[in-house]
Order: C-alpha cells, then structure tokens, then sequence
C-alpha cells in the first residue's frame, strides 16, 4: 500500500468543540493572503477569505481555517508519498477502507452518528464524504475531499457546527474551491527565480558601497553604505542605527540594527554563542510594508556561511509581494550587527545581494 493514510477527522471533533472565534498560534486573529504555500513551498493554495487561518503546523502541512463566528472550519492537510499518485489511484486504494476508518474514528470519539461516513459521485475529486455526528449537545456536519496532485495528496475537511441551509452550502463551497485552488510549485513562485534574469540588469545590485565608512562609535561599528542613497544615521549603543533609502524607489529600503554582547563574550565562545542565541529568539523588525496590510506567506532559513543567521520572508497584500531578507553577523565578538533589506519581489533579489555585501563589510569601530 503505497498511499500514507491521514485521518485528521479524530483530532476535530476533540479540537473544534466549545471553540469560538479566531485566534490564531500568536492569540491574534490572522487573515490569509491571496495565494500562500503549503508544505514548505511544495503546494500552493488561493485560502478562502472568509475563513481567517487560526492554525498552522510547524512543517507547513496542515492549516485550518475558521469562520469568525466559530459556525465553520476548513482544515487543510498536505501528505507526500514518495511517488506521483492521481485520483484514480486514491480511489483504488483508499475508498471503502476510509470509510471504515472514520466510523472507527467515531466511535472511538464516543460521538452520536447521525449520518454514517459515505462516499458521493464527484469527478473533480479523487474522494469526496459526508458524515454527521452530535458531540456535547452540538450538531457537526463534516465534508472530507481529497485529491492527488502530483506526489501529494491534499485533503480539506470542512466542519460546520449547527448549521443547515445556506450556510452548510457557503462552508462546503469554500471547501472545495480551496481543494480545486491547489497546486504545485512553480518556478516563478520563488521571487528569487522568476526575477533573476530582470535582476540582473538591475542597477541596484551593481551599486558602489561608500569608500569612507559610516562610523558609529556608540554602536561600535562601521558601515560601508550604498552610495548616493539617502541615509539617516542614529548612532546608539542598540536599535536601528542606520536607514537607507533608494535615490528614486522609496519601496527600497536597507536597514542596520545594532545589539552590544556582554564583555564576556569577547573571550569565551560559548557565552557568546548564547548570548546571540538569545538576542535572535527575542528579535522582532517593525516596519511598515506595503500598505501596512501586508501579511506573511512564508519564512525560510538560509545557508550562508558569512553570518550568524540569515532569514528570507514573502508578505503579500493589495496586489502586491515584498520580500524582507535580514541577516545576522557577529563584528569583533562584541556587537551583533543586523541588516534588513526591504522591496517588492520584482526587486528581491537585487536587494538581497546589496544587503549581503553591505553585512559582509560591516566593520568594528576605530578599526
């Protein structure tokens, strides 16, 4: 049996019980951007709008979404299989044998079944069931869809708490436009990739860095800015000491922050080490992107030997994506330098590359 059974049925009728609202893993509601990818970038899907996203697995392969009245939830559960599989094949082997499982699930959720797991006709998927059950006074009509999609297979299942009519139809329609709306990875939904050939002939990536550095004796560094962008320095022991701003493209912004170590570190690896560590874990940039309605659709951590850490952030909002690269480095084991570079997508991988050479330069001070 090829196919990696996922019954994500059970963990629903504990966890949706009694929940109210939207909140999502930081307590805050959090509204889902137009497109956003699944399972580390490997699936793309358009979220419902209707539905803010109140749940995210730490790998990327489930997210739930919920109506803010608490009536509906669409869960959303991405599981590789190694191999390329398509609806037939899901048929074949999944069918009956889901049905069984999921009337175990039921029961051993000690559930009231009001209408057992059935399969229904539906060509645009590889499996599509209905069941119903009461839980602590509280009717559930639950809609599993599932489909292949290259090597993954994705499953959604809607939830809907008391409710008949048109509003089981509304939530049953999110869900299946939400199963149909997913796809694989393509090229061009990496900023990096679908921009490098227009990148490169970018004037920002060839820009000069200043021969005569910015000195900040407070923060103890020196800088070595883009020249002819405008600059706004405030030397300081910790914070942002440093913006840059393009000439004649204000979406283009480049950032140095400064965060002093304890004396100790100067000496001793491992109290430096954690000294760092605990700086990163608390390390939160604010700045306004886009409109300011902007969300994140995804963070990556990138390999670079040249600094502590270097992370990788697409925000999308109003039609528009950013890409928000910051990265870390140690200058002369007494201050963690952090440089951000901020612009549209179209522009990203430019900006990562000015931002790089910019951090890589970063110098101590007096020397």
């Amino acid at each position: 049996m090829f196919v990696r059974y996922f019954l994500f049925a059970g963990l629903i009728l504990i966890s949706f019980a009694g929940q109210t609202g939207a909140v999502g893993s930081s307590g805050h509601p959090a509204t889902a951007p137009a497109t956003m990818p699944i399972a580390q970038g490997r699936v793309y899907i358009a979220p419902p709008t209707d539905f803010p996203i109140v749940e995210r697995s730490p790998d990327g392969r489930t997210i739930a979404f919920r109506t803010a009245d608490g009536v509906g939830m669409l869960t959303m559960l991405d599981t590789p299989q190694g191999r390329d599989v398509d609806d037939v094949f899901l048929r074949e082997h999944m069918g009956i044998g889901m049905v069984d499982r999921l009337a175990a699930k039921l029961k051993q959720a000690n559930a009231d079944i009001v209408t057992a797991p059935n399969l229904e006709d539906d060509a645009r998927f590889a499996m599509r069931m209905r069941l119903a059950f009461r839980q602590s006074g509280q009717k559930y009509e639950q809609l599993h869809l599932y489909r292949g999609l290259g090597s993954d297979v994705v499953q959604v299942t809607a939830t809907a708490v008391d409710a008949s009519g048109e509003r089981l139809r509304t939530i049953e329609r999110a869900a299946e436009l939400l199963i149909l709306s997913a796809r694989t990875a393509r090229p061009a939904d990496n900023p990096l990739d679908a921009n490098a050939a227009a990148a490169a002939t970018r004037p920002a990536e060839n820009v000069p860095l200043s021969a005569t550095p910015l000195a900040m004796p407070r923060a103890k560094l020196q800088i070595f800015g883009p020249v002819r962008w405008a600059c706004d320095p405030h030397d300081a022991p910790s914070g942002t000491i440093a913006t840059y701003t393009h000439p004649t493209d204000r979406s283009m912004l480049l950032t140095v922050s400064a965060s002093q170590l304890p004396p100790e570190a100067r000496t001793n690896a491992t109290v430096r080490d954690v000294a760092v560590d605990d700086l990163l874990s608390g390390r939160q940039e604010h700045f306004q992107i886009g409109d300011g309605k902007a969300s994140p659709e995804h963070t990556e951590t990138i390999a670079d030997a040249r600094f502590s850490r270097k992370t990788r952030t697409v925000y999308s909002g109003s039609g528009e994506r950013f890409l928000v690269t910051t990265r870390h480095v140690v200058v002369q084991n007494q201050t963690l330098a952090t440089v951000t570079t901020l612009s549209t997508t179209a522009d990203g991988a430019t900006m990562e590359a000015l931002g790089d050479r910019i951090a890589a330069g970063i110098r101590a001070a007096g020397r």
